[in-house]
């Protein structure tokens, strides 16, 4: 019975918003949270809201000034195709700015949007929303911040015995 109390006792000692806030800043589930962005943005070409990454007012879907840098671009008689689509990597900049930040609760992903290098500003051209996380990969984060409450807790209980 007095075991029973003991960890009765301590699992109401828990400040549960201090253990998820702990769970958060962990280094490498931050590195997870922002690879997970860049996957999107890079591999999957979508935003947070899974929407296809377009750049506003521009008829091809993404900017042309953009493959013509890259080489992504063809010329078919009249008619220009391109065919690499906008993952917003360009020279790395973005995505080397990118960053998790800590709530008291909950996380925001957080990056630079001007590009000192091009003097270009990525959320003017392609909305709010080129940050964050799409409802699959926020499962992916959730399952993750899971287990390692679960590993928290397991490790919390066994330096209490």
């Amino acid at each position: 019975m007095d075991e029973l109390y003991k960890i009765v006792s301590f699992f109401a000692s828990f400040d549960y918003n201090e253990m998820l806030n702990e769970v958060l800043n962990d280094e490498g589930l931050q590195q997870y949270i922002v690879e997970l962005n860049q996957y999107q943005l890079h591999e999957q070409h979508i935003d947070s809201e899974g929407v296809k990454l377009r750049q506003q007012g521009s008829q091809y879907g993404y900017s042309p000034t953009y493959y013509i840098k890259q080489k992504g671009y063809k010329i078919c008689g009249e008619k220009f195709e391109v065919f690499e689509p906008y993952s917003l990597k360009n020279s790395g900049e973005f995505y080397d700015s990118m960053k998790v930040t800590i709530d008291r609760d909950s996380f925001s992903i957080v990056g630079n949007f001007i590009s000192i290098r091009q003097d270009y500003d990525l959320e003017k051209s392609f909305g709010k929303d080129i940050l964050g996380l799409t409802e699959e990969n926020l499962q992916k984060v959730f399952s993750s911040v899971e287990e390692n409450l679960k590993d928290y807790i397991f490790n919390r209980l066994q330096k209490a015995s």
